[in-house]
């Protein structure tokens, strides 16, 4: 009367297809995907909900014999969630999470290579739910991530490769947040949502880390310094406002409209090379050099519902505007 669980399975066999194919580098070529999730939801008394809940997922890829790519990822969480009055409730939330990724190059023999790294993701959040009154609901809380890359080893792949071992080091970070929001119901046609939230990321040692002359390029010819520091070192420090704003116009008992602002900063961030054509997309945390990368966006769209058909419908537009992107020098490799 108070548990329940869900599990489910699910694989593909994509090869009966591509066997089919005439072109022989895809009839050649392979691919397999499974993943598995599990739920337990228990609810021991009125006021107290728990989930549990895990999922782990494999991805493989073969392109004939030239390009072979490996993905998973793992992941669980624990939820609970606390109801002190019909008007105020909190949720407590630990989660783990772990992405990996492989992939060998056989394209050119001289110089194939293998390369996977990992990606580890801890987290614990609070959240805090209280209804003030008809007009008023406001949640706040708080959360800390712990980010943990190993970035790889490029190494070469066969005994004709002259590929040289490079070694892409490990990087550790922790993010943490507190936020405040308030959804305030001004007039019958109208609703208000107002947000603050301030977060604060640290990159952390153990690390080397080289410093340069200024008006430079950072290159080993203009290394002026070299920088030490121990395991769990604070490297460098970034923080700051997050602001989020949202307007609902009810214009009809079916129909409304929207607007909102929300900035948001990112510090886990993804390095993509548009010049090879396989997927060398890169993880990185901003770091001593690199700030992290920040957006403004402003959105608008009109929401109309038509419920004797069973049909919603919306048009949005949106402005974003990034800045601090991040990317490779023209031409990198």
């Amino acid at each position: 009367d108070h548990t329940s669980i869900v599990l489910s399975a699910r694989s593909t066999y994509s090869d009966w297809i591509l066997k089919r194919l005439d072109n022989p580098d895809l009839r050649n070529s392979n691919a397999l995907y499974y993943d598995f999730t599990g739920n337990v939801t228990i609810e021991p008394s009125d006021r107290n909900l728990v989930k549990i809940f895990g999922y782990h997922s494999y991805d493989r890829f073969s392109l004939s014999t030239s390009n072979h790519y490996q993905y998973s990822n793992s992941g669980g969480s624990v939820d609970w969630r606390h109801r002190f009055s019909s008007s105020l409730s909190a949720d407590l939330t630990a989660l783990a999470g772990r992405y990996a990724f492989q992939t060998i190059d056989n394209t050119y023999p001289s110089a194939s290579y293998t390369h996977d790294y990992l990606i580890d993701h801890y987290e614990a959040k609070a959240n805090i739910r209280w209804i003030t009154g008809l007009k008023h609901t406001m949640n706040f809380g708080a959360s800390i991530i712990n980010y943990r890359l190993n970035r790889g080893d490029i190494l070469p792949a066969g005994p004709e490769s002259s590929r040289i071992p490079t070694h892409l080091g490990n990087e550790n970070g922790i993010e943490s947040a507190i936020y405040v929001a308030d959804e305030f119901k001004v007039l019958p046609w109208l609703t208000l949502y107002g947000g603050l939230r301030y977060s604060l990321f640290s990159n952390l040692g153990p690390n080397t880390v080289y410093d340069y002359y200024e008006n430079g390029p950072r290159d080993p010819a203009n290394v002026s310094d070299t920088l030490q520091y121990a395991a769990g070192e604070a490297i460098k420090t970034y923080s700051g406002p997050e602001l989020r704003f949202a307007a609902n116009f009810s214009t009809g008992p079916n129909s409304s409209i929207k607007l909102s602002y929300n900035r948001i900063r990112q510090y886990l961030f993804m390095l993509s090379n548009t010049i090879a054509i396989s997927p060398t997309d890169q993880w990185k945390l901003s770091d001593y050099h690199i700030r992290p990368p920040y957006l403004d966006q402003f959105s608008a769209g009109y929401y109309k519902d038509f419920p004797r058909r069973g049909i919603s419908t919306s048009i949005e537009a949106y402005y974003k505007r990034t800045y601090d992107v991040v990317e490779y020098k023209d031409g990198a490799s």
